[in-house]
């Protein structure tokens, strides 16, 4: 008799942006025997951070700290919080060390020991979310005339957790299926980091974003790479990505999966028609967000001259409802696993103390901005969707985004990737009925969701400036890819990475569109002119692409 493990033939991992878990299912209602909450969330516990003294309210309030709340606007945290290295350690410890680095502008390089303190606790009290929102609240007001210290009411949202009837989508799957409440992001830090530990179980040493020709640089292997390697026809993958973004950001991120862009990297369209089909589906699928024309990746909104109310966590929500429904109503739903799961925190409040991990390669000791990769970065929501998978079930092992790794390795028989996800704990408790339980009459249900109209002036935030510079090297990639094997000439092509230049002028999202439609016209090709000026006329009525 095949094991549950054996019976999946084909994984889904859809990542999302920048939540934690408290932020998204700290309030889930998931009671266990005792009528408490089921999972380690918010519900019951007195959870507050302390707020510094220069933020205090001036009006005679006795307010010394903030304690969690449910948020009723569908953007907090607005504006987004700070997600480098640095923000981290300030979020987990409560610890500006050097105290210049409070003082530095957001994007300013912090000062060793990048907010570490002196003397490192067991374990991270989560002290320091209100106190780094301020800084940054603090540092992003300095660039306004007229701005100084952010008051109580702009920085107590950072401990707000959305209520579970705010994300009815997640909040079913969640009770419906597994929700892990041990799930850790790979690193305390940025997207490239996270989302390059999703695919290649290392971040190569580096626990920021920039400089951004760095991740053209490394020849390390994927998961993509592995499942290659086998060359077993029966073993395959996909990316799957929403055709406005010309490209998915795993492949910006690692250039030699461009070969593949007319065979692996498909659209959503292209999704929904292979999960229609028997068979239609590969071994394993990557599934990425749209990132820039109205995001539907779940992250926060950035400081503008106003605060939009454009939410991504709704329209977050409907991707997953389309996800879902599109698995459920196909052919190979029972041999299916669907898992949903967050890059990383994103400077969201959460309460649990990140673990110990395995580093990537104990032969390098240090990485980084002096980061050892020996811990873990913050909770992240992740739920996993399978008719294997008993009603309720709460994960509470230590995973992190490798785990998923060890599960496609250890499904096909492939060789792990690093030491992290060597080490790392599969899912065979995860997959816990002897029958599957198809939930036929289960349905989801997505709250409203449309653009703004004022969605054009909106103003991009570091994610989307970072995948339209590295789309703006898109052309001179694919040139090299076609002349000859990336790495050996990508030295020569630093100079055409850097420069900033190309993308510097672009501020809002009106701006990204007419770059990304130069981009489509002149190198992909995905969408005609009349296709592109009919999703102008779209977003300027406010109608969702």
């Amino acid at each position: 008799m095949k094991s549950n493990l054996q019976k999946i033939e084909h994984v889904v991992v859809l990542m999302l942006e920048n939540r934690s878990f408290d932020n998204l299912l700290g309030w889930l209602k998931h009671p266990d025997d005792r009528g408490g909450q089921k999972v380690n969330g918010v519900a019951g516990k007195d959870l507050k951070n302390p707020i510094p003294e220069y933020a205090r309210p001036a009006d005679g309030t006795s307010f010394v700290s903030v304690s969690v709340g449910d948020p009723i606007d569908m953007t907090y945290p607005n504006p987004d919080p700070g997600e480098e290295y640095a923000h981290v350690n300030t979020q987990l410890f409560g610890s500006v060390n050097p105290e210049e680095n409070r003082l530095s502008q957001h994007d300013a390089k912090p000062l060793k020991p990048y907010n570490l303190p002196d003397r490192m606790p067991k374990t991270a009290p989560m002290s320091g979310f209100v106190i780094d929102y301020v800084n940054h609240l603090n540092a992003l007001n300095e660039k306004t005339p007229g701005k100084g210290m952010p008051s109580y009411e702009e920085y107590k949202i950072i401990m707000d957790c959305f209520p579970e009837e705010a994300v009815p989508v997640m909040s079913a799957l969640a009770r419906e299926y597994a929700v892990f409440d041990a799930w850790f992001a790979s690193v305390p830090s940025q997207t490239l980091c996270n989302r390059s530990f999703m695919h290649a179980a290392t971040s190569h040493g580096y626990v920021l974003n920039s400089t951004l020709i760095r991740w053209m640089m490394h020849t390390s292997p994927t998961i993509f790479s592995r499942i290659e390697k086998k060359q077993d026809p029966k073993v395959t993958w996909r990316i799957y990505y929403d055709r406005l973004d010309i490209l998915p950001l795993v492949g910006l991120q690692y250039p030699a999966l461009l070969k593949y862009r007319r065979s692996n990297l498909r659209t959503m369209e292209d999704f929904e028609n292979d999960a229609s089909v028997e068979g239609g589906l590969p071994s394993y699928s990557f599934i990425e967000p749209r990132f820039i024309i109205d995001h539907n990746d779940q992250h926060p909104p950035v400081k503008g001259p106003t605060l939009f109310r454009t939410s991504s966590v709704l329209a977050g929500e409907q991707l997953i409802e389309r996800i879902y429904n599109a698995l459920r109503n196909g052919p190979d739903w029972e041999k299916t696993l669907f898992i949903i799961t967050f890059d990383e925190h994103g400077g969201c409040y959460d309460h649990v103390p990140p673990p110990v991990a395995v580093p990537p390669d104990p032969k390098k000791p240090k990485g980084e901005q002096d980061f050892k990769f020996d811990r873990l970065g913050v909770r992240v929501p992740t739920i996993m969707v399978s008719p294997y998978i008993k009603r309720g079930t709460v994960i509470s092992e230590v995973h992190d985004h490798t785990s998923i790794i060890k599960f496609l390795c250890d499904r096909w028989g492939l060789k792990p990737l690093t030491g992290r996800d060597e080490a790392a704990i599969n899912f065979h408790n995860v997959l816990n009925l002897k029958e599957p339980d198809l939930r036929k009459d289960f349905m989801l249900a997505s709250r409203p969701y449309r653009a703004t109209r004022g969605m054009l002036d909106e103003p991009i935030n570091d994610l989307q400036k970072t995948i339209l510079f590295l789309l703006a090297a898109l052309e001179d990639v694919l040139e090299l890819i076609e002349e000859r094997h990336l790495f050996d000439k990508v030295r020569d092509a630093v100079e055409l990475f850097i420069d900033e230049k190309r993308v510097a002028h672009i501020k809002t999202v009106g701006q990204a569109i007419s770059f990304t439609i130069s981009v489509d016209r002149r190198v992909t090709k995905h969408l005609s002119f009349f296709d592109w000026l009919k999703l102008r006329v779209k977003i300027a009525l406010g109608i969702a692409p």
